[in-house]
């Protein structure tokens, strides 16, 4: 027996899915579009929250590991940070083209990279920058960030000849180990992954 389709939901014409998030406790998918996020209830399809405050396309979205908090990558204009109780200020937390966001296990800091190639550390919920990990020039851009089960390494994909990954030690803020896998990076998005 294979997947079973539980619901299907209808949006307008004009709606083009970006990305999507399922919220640590299993109860609400987030999807991500130009200008919104739209949130359902996972079990019966219900439309619970629209927000309509970004000024571009949501590419990317996660939720932190507590569920606590909504991270936005934005084609457009950077990452933005929202409390999902909403009792604390939504954070822009910098600017930049093609945004990616990745939560360390611990829900207290924030991976956060784009086309400069440059990775940032925040911490959460005040947004403070932690580090600034340098990119490596060139036409190097960043295609995907994920955290290690540790929370002491990022791993950064890069849009490279080779596809690059970094593997960058947060307390040494360096990088300590560089692999190619010899694929074509730019035809995927924020595919990396530790397991």
């Amino acid at each position: 027996d294979g997947p079973e389709l539980i619901w299907v939901f209808e949006y307008d014409d004009e709606f083009s899915p970006r990305s999507v998030a399922i919220h640590p406790d299993g109860e609400l998918v987030t999807v991500g579009a130009y200008m919104a996020t739209y949130t359902h209830r996972l079990y019966d399809s219900e439309l619970t929250d629209v927000d309509t405050d970004y000024r571009h396309s949501v590419d990317y979205l996660a939720y932190s590991y507590d569920g606590e908090y909504l991270a936005s990558g934005l084609s457009v204009y950077g990452v933005w940070v929202k409390d999902i109780t909403g009792e604390i200020e939504p954070l822009q937390l910098h600017g930049g083209y093609n945004n990616f966001i990745a939560f360390d296990p611990s829900s207290l800091t924030l991976a956060t990279g784009n086309r400069s190639g440059n990775i940032w550390l925040w911490s959460i919920p005040d947004g403070e920058q932690i580090a600034e990990l340098p990119g490596l020039g060139g036409r190097n851009y960043l295609f995907g960030l994920s955290f290690h089960p540790s929370g002491e390494q990022v791993a950064s994909l890069l849009w490279t000849d080779d596809g690059t990954i970094n593997i960058w030690s947060i307390p040494e803020e360096r990088i300590t180990h560089t692999m190619d896998t010899h694929i074509l990076v730019g035809s995927s998005n924020n595919v990396i992954s530790y397991s």
